[in-house]
């Protein structure tokens, strides 16, 4: 006449069994989402600042750095490019990128919806010999990261 209630909690562990594919499928959505917030920003800022640095050769700072890996949006504050004597050469108070992930499969090229640049800041000299200053950072940034080239012919 009575029957025993069946309990939620075999209903509740049943979500999270390992031997299930959603329990993988949960935790893989999971970490992205926290690889995307907390731990894509601090990868990012290091290896930014340190290979732009060593490509540029000037110091490269970037202030707050945060991505939204669900909207596929990234927000810099305080990026700044300094010269040698530690003057900014070319700096923003942020920078927005808002990436479209579909249109861009679709184009096969970066598409983006929003792009922001916030009071940027840009210290143009020119030499006694007509050269300018952002230009030979990048002449400078383009030979040191050409490979050397090696005579690999066979006939000498």
């Amino acid at each position: 006449m009575f029957r025993k209630a069946k309990t939620s909690h075999a209903k509740a562990t049943s979500w999270f069994d390992p031997r299930k594919a959603r329990f993988w499928l949960i935790l893989l959505v999971l970490g992205y989402v926290a690889g995307g917030f907390l731990v894509g920003p601090l990868l990012a800022r290091s290896v930014i600042e340190t290979q732009l640095s060593n490509y540029l050769q000037h110091s490269v700072t970037l202030g707050e750095l945060r991505f939204n890996p669900l909207r596929l949006t990234a927000d810099v504050r305080d990026f700044q490019l300094s010269d040698e004597d530690g003057e900014p050469l070319l700096s923003a108070e942020r920078l927005y990128c808002d990436f479209q992930l579909l249109t861009s499969l679709m184009r096969r090229a970066l598409t983006f919806h929003e792009i922001l640049l916030d009071q940027p800041f840009l210290h143009v000299e020119r030499a006694s010999n007509g050269a300018i200053n952002l230009l030979q950072i990048l002449d400078n940034a383009r030979t040191s990261a050409q490979p050397a080239t090696q005579d690999l012919s066979l006939i000498h």
